[in-house]
């Protein structure tokens, strides 16, 4: 079959009508690229492409400081219904290149790697399309399908023969990734990347529980209140006929096993069985649910690693000590910097540390001027850390996020929303101290929580009750501008509206 596949790809290989892109059928044997397109139609045949993105994926790293995104300016006109799926308008395309370039500048990006997709024989055939015309070849690059390796792992533990469900949603969910805002080229290519590392690590743990024995698997997956936690109990005493050891895996997508269930959970942890290793999934817990029994119960039994986010006060300190795992440091206005380029994203500011560790030796401390021209911009915002800058009082924050927001697409709409809930919140507080009641009081009625509490205090200590309700107004602009009721730009009256309340 290798000599076949072998013969067919040299064959392939002769057709290549420009010799300069003979790179495409060089391997990589270290990398790999996710990537994904959006298109105006599920039918190859009319469909045009609008973008394109795609990220490398590095061992067990995915790349995200060296992504590809282009959009492409179709040649007819887009069906309303499309705009729904990919929110992308004609005039966001107007300045979108010809395809035959975001085409050439794919092939320039992917090389000869192995490509990583969902449903990815879709996107390789839109590709094929242009570039069996500009090139002569079709796409010579393996491909690898995370659909079908997810069927392959669930099918194992399906002894019921049961509907495996495919789509990504249910993928993600099930996988506990983060779940980035689908029908975006370069989110899908990143979310495909992060299902196809995840796979990878389960079979990983899969082939060391096998090495040592451990050559019985089942799978329990808790997908609604009703789960029969009898099961759980059944699966500790079965063992395969064929094996000794076994290794027992429980997913809880949801996080909450319900009464029953914690009492399963208890009861198993205080008499786990012999010769079986036990694997629990979890998602994101929350205070109430790390402080309960079960939890406590399964932590004290066994070993808990947690994933958790680094906000932007702690990256700092996150991003020193990765520091100095690789022997350098940044002074203080070279960290004020790199904080600020990869805030919101710590996934690539891993991989914007690892590369420091590459262009500078080890010992050294970096300044401002290393980093500039060293270190890429990948921050990421959200309309809630958006809220956290301007009730603080960060005015350049603020600004830097209003930018990055923008540039990613985000609507306005969303980010006014946000502003005017929390105005409200204030206002319902500065009315409340006028009245005579406790702050704590009023946190707490407000449902102000945690670090969140620091930044509302230090907003009501500068904006007053009728600046809040000008603020109001100013949203209430806002608005009807998105509405085009104004013929003002949104994103400007938010600059000027976030600005003043920062100030």
């Amino acid at each position: 079959m290798q000599i076949i596949e072998r013969f067919l790809r040299a064959r392939e290989r002769k057709k290549l009508a420009n010799p300069q892109y003979d790179f495409l059928y060089e391997p990589h044997p270290d990398e790999m690229v996710s990537f994904d397109c959006e298109t105006t139609s599920l039918d190859v045949k009319e469909a045009e492409i609008i973008s394109i993105g795609a990220v490398k994926i590095r061992g067990r790293e995915i790349l995200t400081s060296e992504s590809f995104y282009v959009l492409v300016k179709p040649e007819g006109l887009m069906q309303a219904a499309n705009v729904k799926v990919h929110g992308l308008r004609p005039k966001d395309l107007s300045d979108g290149i010809p395809v035959e370039e975001a085409v050439y500048q794919l092939l320039d990006f992917i090389g000869g790697r192995p490509l990583v997709g969902y449903y990815l024989e879709y996107d390789v055939a839109m590709i094929n399309k242009f570039l069996k015309p500009m090139l002569g070849i079709r796409l010579p690059n393996k491909q690898i399908e995370v659909s079908s390796i997810y069927y392959q792992q669930q099918a194992e533990s399906n002894i019921h023969n049961a509907y495996i469900d495919l789509r990504m949603a249910t993928m993600v969910k099930k996988l506990g990734i983060p779940d980035l805002p689908r029908h975006d080229a370069l989110n899908d290519a990143i979310n495909v990347a992060m299902m196809l590392l995840a796979l990878e690590a389960a079979d990983s743990i899969r082939a060391a529980a096998r090495a040592q024995g451990y050559d019985d698997r089942e799978v329990l997956t808790v997908e609604s209140q009703h789960f029969d936690w009898s099961q759980l109990v059944e699966a500790s005493l079965s063992v395969s006929l064929f094996a000794s050891r076994k290794l027992l895996e429980i997913r809880l997508p949801g996080g909450k096993p319900g009464a029953a269930g914690s009492e399963a959970l208890i009861h198993y942890a205080a008499r786990l069985p012999a010769d079986t290793v036990t694997l629990i999934l979890l998602p994101k817990l929350d205070k109430t649910q790390l402080n309960s029994k079960w939890f406590e119960a399964l932590s004290a039994a066994g070993v808990t690693l947690a994933a958790q986010p680094v906000d932007r006060q702690h990256l700092p300190n996150w991003v020193a000590g990765r520091l100095a795992r690789q022997q350098q440091r940044l002074n203080d206005e070279a960290m004020q910097f790199f904080v600020e380029r990869v805030e919101g994203n710590l996934l690539a500011a891993r991989q914007e540390v690892d590369k420091l560790a590459l262009l500078f030796p080890a010992g050294a401390t970096l300044t401002l001027a290393d980093l500039q021209s060293a270190v890429a911009n990948v921050a990421r915002y959200d309309v809630f850390q958006l809220s956290e800058a301007w009730l603080s009082g960060d005015a350049p924050r603020t600004a830097r996020m209003l930018d990055g927001l923008q540039a990613e697409g985000e609507t306005p709409v969303l980010v006014v929303w946000r502003l005017a809930d929390e105005l409200r919140g204030l206002v319902r507080i500065r009315q409340g101290l006028r009245e005579g009641r406790p702050m704590a009081q009023l946190l707490r009625d407000n449902r102000v929580w945690g670090e969140r509490q620091r930044h509302i205090e230090h907003a009501l200590r500068r904006l007053s009750l009728r600046r809040l309700a000008d603020a109001l107004a100013a949203c209430a602009e806002v608005d009807q501008a998105i509405k085009g009721a104004a013929s003002d730009d949104p994103w400007l009256l938010l600059r000027r509206l976030a600005l003043g309340l920062a100030g």
